[in-house]
């Protein structure tokens, strides 16, 4: 099989966003082919043959969610993507909902051209410990860290602290609250009293309702996503700068720890470190795939051109 440049990206996105459905591919990368109802199939149908994609499903769906491979992975390493996350460890994917809202406001923030979208696997991939915001939006000069609530949390008063941790982050320009009602928002406010105006909330329906007619709203202004649009910054995640990254994620330098005091462990107990986010230290799988050919043919045609604490 000869690799297309769209490939790539295809398995890219794969590997970001963990799954997608096929008509979330045919949106992103067929939308001007020719045939858009076969296309994306007869490329995913070879794609598996190759070995660089599987099928899984999801008890709450029918439809077939097409996922990476190590396989995928390695060849992407290999060409020299920059990142390029090892593959999630939840292979039930647990937090399917969540996700798949994650992955539907990506492409909604590429098809209004909003700025770069960086996933967080991708943010994890360079701050593996600790949490982190469901993703970012980088404009020409501004970087906002994206929060989609899709459930409640419980005390409202977490809220506060999470809150106040985004206020007192220098890196974060505002941070873009997602909520599926108005009425999750009107009683998340009631619950919680002043929130900094940095933070911007809007409800989902709104938001897809409204398109690029939409605000965001804080306790003391707007935010038009014809702003957002008017500031846009072109290209993908794969242009950006590593260091550029981190400067914005890293609430701290990387190096902070060595003026700090040691840590000694308690003794009291055995187990296996964890990380910060409660899952369990590993390793990458080795892969002894070989890279297939690669076809030098560009895109032609068919190329489009265009639920956890937040702590840091």
């Amino acid at each position: 099989m000869l690799i297309q440049c769209r490939d790539y990206d295809i398995l890219s996105w794969l590997d970001h966003m963990s799954f997608l459905y096929r008509y979330h591919i045919t949106r992103v990368f067929f939308k001007k082919a020719r045939n858009s109802a076969r296309a994306p199939y007869r490329r995913l149908l070879k794609l598996r043959e190759a070995g660089l994609v599987e099928t899984v499903k999801v008890y709450s769906d029918p439809r077939d969610l097409y996922v990476p491979t190590q396989a995928a992975v390695t060849l992407l390493k290999s060409i020299g993507f920059q990142y390029v996350p090892a593959l999630p460890k939840d292979k039930r994917f647990k937090h399917y909902e969540h996700d798949i809202g994650l992955v539907e406001l990506r492409i909604f923030a590429l098809e209004l051209g909003l700025g770069i979208w960086v996933p967080e696997r991708v943010i994890r991939s360079i701050k593996p410990r600790g949490s982190s915001p469901d993703a970012l939006l980088l404009t020409a000069d501004q970087n906002y860290a994206i929060e989609y609530e899709l459930s409640t949390k419980e005390p409202y008063q977490r809220y506060k602290k999470i809150f106040d941790r985004y206020a007192e982050n220098k890196n974060y320009d505002g941070v873009l609250y997602i909520l599926p009602s108005d009425s999750r928002i009107k009683k998340l406010r009631e619950k919680v009293g002043y929130i900094q105006k940095k933070i911007y909330f809007i409800s989902e329906q709104e938001l897809f309702l409204k398109r690029e007619n939409a605000v965001f709203h804080s306790s003391s202004d707007g935010l038009p996503l014809k702003q957002l649009i008017y500031w846009s910054r072109g290209g993908s995640v794969e242009d950006l700068e590593p260091e550029e990254l981190k400067a914005i994620v890293q609430s701290e330098s990387p190096d902070a720890w060595k003026d700090r005091k040691p840590f000694i462990p308690w003794t009291g107990g055995g187990g296996k470190k964890k990380d910060d986010d409660g899952d369990w230290d590993g390793k990458e799988e080795n892969s002894s795939f070989v890279e297939p050919p690669v076809d030098p043919a560009m895109y032609g045609d068919e190329r489009d051109t265009n639920e956890e604490d937040k702590m840091f």
